[in-house]
C-alpha cells in the first residue's frame, strides 16, 4: 500500500474469522514496516466490495503509522476494502483497498493502492 505518498512493503501478518457474524480481522505485519493497517470485515466474499469506517455494519478499523506507539493510532472514517478472491475452503484471498484515517489530534492519513496478491486465511478462533 501507498500510505501517505510512501510506499509501504508488507505482508499479511493475520487474516482469520473471529466471530459466529462472519467477522474476519485483517492486520498487516508489524515485523516488515512499523506502519499497520487493523481491519475487521463482515462477511467477505468474492466479488464483494465493503464500506470501510462503518462499526454498526461491522467493517471498521484503524492505521497506526508507528505500530505501538501510544496515540499514534488513527480510525478509519472512509474507504473500500474488494474481495477480488476468497475462499475459505482452499483458505485464499486476494484483496484491494483504499481508505482514510483520522487521529485524536486531526491529522489524516490517505491510504491507497492496498493489494493482498496471495492471502491465506488463518484457521481463527470463533467467539461466540
Amino acid at each position: 500500500f501507498v500510505g501517505d505518498g510512501q510506499k509501504v512493503a508488507s505482508t499479511v501478518h493475520n487474516f482469520a474469522r473471529f466471530s459466529a457474524k462472519d467477522d474476519y480481522n485483517l492486520t498487516s505485519s508489524m515485523h516488515k514496516d512499523e506502519r499497520v493497517v487493523k481491519l475487521n470485515l463482515r462477511s467477505p466474499a468474492a466479488g464483494k466490495t465493503l464500506a470501510l469506517g462503518s462499526f454498526k455494519e461491522g467493517n471498521y478499523g484503524s492505521y497506526e503509522p508507528e505500530y505501538g506507539k501510544t496515540g499514534r493510532s488513527a480510525r478509519i472514517t472512509s474507504g473500500t476494502i474488494t474481495f477480488t478472491k476468497f475462499d475459505p475452503v482452499k483458505r485464499a484471498f486476494a484483496a484491494t483497498f483504499e481508505f482514510a484515517a483520522k487521529d485524536d489530534k486531526g491529522r489524516t492519513y490517505e491510504i491507497k493502492q492496498g493489494a493482498v496478491k496471495d492471502g491465506v486465511i488463518g484457521k481463527g478462533v470463533v467467539l461466540d
